[in-house]
């Protein structure tokens, strides 16, 4: 091997501190692969008018590999993936039956995050159907799974783009949005059931005035 085949610094430290910058927030990894493009042309051209290969290809395939082997352990690594942490998180419940409106009003109001509230949409006929909970303590995962094995739902996060990153994955910025399944309407979501019952007691309130 020639010493000009392979640099410590360009094809060994360059790439393993532009890879860990590119795992992290998109803003920040575009930076990164623009400095990097605007390095590896820099060194192409002198590379170039020493009479040398532009591309020395022991030093390409390592960067190629520092790069990839950094990017697909960040991207496989689950615990530190933003959905997974939503999903892990706690919720507690007052009772084991509650209808499915106060249920979904309840998580929302108590959930650590605050993220799901109005992001409900269930059958109008199921707003008072008694939900059985195996625990008033329950991950938001368990608690998915209860809904989904007593009424059929589809769940998913959404994200905003500028908050992506390949460690982390998607924020979870706007919230969590729950569809029940195999109905096609009227529905409610859990803002309307909420609104509606501040107002039903805002009446009785004043009634027994």
């Amino acid at each position: 091997m020639r010493r000009d085949d392979f640099s410590f610094g360009f094809d060994l430290l360059l790439p393993t501190v532009l890879g860990l910058v590119v795992i992290g927030p998109i803003a920040f990894a575009l930076l990164a692969l623009v400095i990097w493009f605007f390095i590896f042309s820099t060194r192409v051209r002198s590379r170039r008018q020493r009479g040398l290969a532009p591309v020395p290809i022991l030093g390409t395939i390592t960067t190629a590999l520092i790069f990839l082997g950094i990017i697909y352990t960040a991207h496989s690594y689950q615990p530190v993936k933003t959905v997974e942490i939503e999903l892990e998180r706690k919720l507690s419940f007052p009772q084991l039956e509650m209808p499915l409106g106060d249920l979904g009003v309840w998580a929302s109001r108590h959930s650590p995050t605050q993220r799901i509230l109005a992001s409900y949409q269930l059958a109008e006929a199921d707003r008072n159907r008694m939900i059985q909970l195996p625990s008033r303590e329950l991950t938001m995962r368990e608690y998915l799974k209860v809904l989904d094995e007593q009424i059929g739902i589809d769940w998913k996060f959404r994200h905003c783009g500028n908050g992506y990153s390949i460690l982390q994955g998607g924020d979870c910025c706007f919230g969590l949005h729950i569809r029940q399944r195999n109905t096609t309407g009227p529905f409610f979501t859990v803002s309307d059931h909420y609104f509606e019952n501040e107002v039903r007691l805002f009446h009785e309130i004043n009634e027994n005035d």
